[in-house]
């Protein structure tokens, strides 16, 4: 986690990874294919090191995630029936894409200029379940309107 991924460390956890493997625990042995295959698959998104003493190292880590995620939470409302709200298109504002080739710059004002209030709409209703708050806003609403004379 601290030093990255990189060959060296791929090397180390494989070491861990086969003493998994000569577990005598099915599970255990079952954890170890996954965590190989894992530590394979990110292995070969690492570029070939031109000379030994340039290393490259993949961040794999959940940290970002896991920052990610506190940022919502951070601003979420302390109303927990509020759930998840179309703050949650906020995510991809602070992230980076990552290709082979580096981190590429992309230009979110211009992206976001493209966006509609009426693409939101649909996106929200189309991904997004209604909160509690919602439903009961519309069920004191229809409450009221039923229970007010003509």
């Amino acid at each position: 986690k601290k030093k990255g991924l990189s060959r060296e460390t791929a090397d180390e956890c494989f070491g861990l990874i086969n003493r998994l493997l000569s577990s005598t625990a099915e599970r255990v042995r079952a954890v170890g294919v996954k965590l190989r295959d894992y530590i394979y698959e990110e292995v070969s998104k690492l570029p070939a090191d031109k000379l030994p003493e340039q290393k490259v190292a993949w961040n794999c880590s959940s940290d970002i995630i896991e920052s990610l995620f506190g940022w919502d939470k951070r601003r979420a409302s302390p109303n927990k029936m509020n759930g998840i709200t179309t703050r949650i298109l906020m995510l991809p504002l602070l992230t980076r894409i990552d290709s082979r080739k580096g981190s590429e710059a992309i230009n979110y004002k211009k992206c976001l200029e493209k966006v509609t209030m009426a693409h939101l709409r649909t996106w929200k209703n189309s991904h997004l379940l209604e909160n509690q708050t919602i439903k009961r806003r519309k069920l004191l609403k229809d409450k009221k309107t039923k229970s007010t004379p003509v």
